[in-house]
């Protein structure tokens, strides 16, 4: 971006979310604030995650490590996608942004177009969802929805390097598809 652009809070949370811009995740923290960070994690049940630092700052002296469960990602989620997280609305905002995710490498990647051959129709499934990767560590969370089921996806994975960890969510989102998608 050209150098003083000016970004709302809209813009940065698209940003982080849509294209895992650390830049625009590091601006967001120094606004609300690791506590308040904390708080919602606490709110939502995320009992067995950590979150201490900014992302990818070097030099870095880090108070501790950022890290998230399964099991409380999806409570997280699952908190989300009830429009208990600050408010309805604010959730209904998160939930589009999330399905604007750029990063489809991993649970949607086997999945057929979500688009009927007719403009307007109702899509086959969404997905509501962030990516995450560094070094042997690749994440995939979201909200999968498709039909009357809107199921959280909590996949992450440590050990595998991120072209097979994300074969290997691409065949779960693949079996998941074929249980609950459209029987047509």
């Amino acid at each position: 971006m050209t150098p003083g652009t000016e970004f709302t809070v809209y813009d940065l949370v698209t940003l982080m979310i849509i294209q895992s811009d650390n830049t625009a995740t590091n601006m967001l923290i120094d606004l609300v604030g690791t506590d308040s960070i904390r708080s919602i994690m606490q709110k939502t049940g995320m009992e067995n995650s950590s979150f201490y630092n900014k992302l990818m700052i070097v030099p870095a002296e880090l108070e501790g490590y950022n890290e998230i469960t399964a099991a409380d990602i999806g409570s997280h989620l699952r908190y989300l996608a009830t429009g208990k997280i600050i408010s309805y609305d604010s959730c209904l905002k998160m939930i589009a942004i999330l399905k604007q995710q750029q990063h489809r490498d991993r649970f949607p990647f086997l999945l057929p177009d979500p688009d009927g051959e007719i403009i307007g129709m109702v899509p086959k499934w969404e997905y509501a969802n962030k990516t995450g990767s560094v070094t042997k560590i690749t994440h995939d969370v979201g909200i999968f929805y498709t039909g009357p089921h809107a199921i959280s996806i909590s996949l992450l994975n440590k050990g595998l390097e991120q072209k097979d960890a994300a074969s290997v969510m691409a065949r779960i989102g693949r079996l998941l598809y074929d249980l609950y998608g459209p029987k047509w």
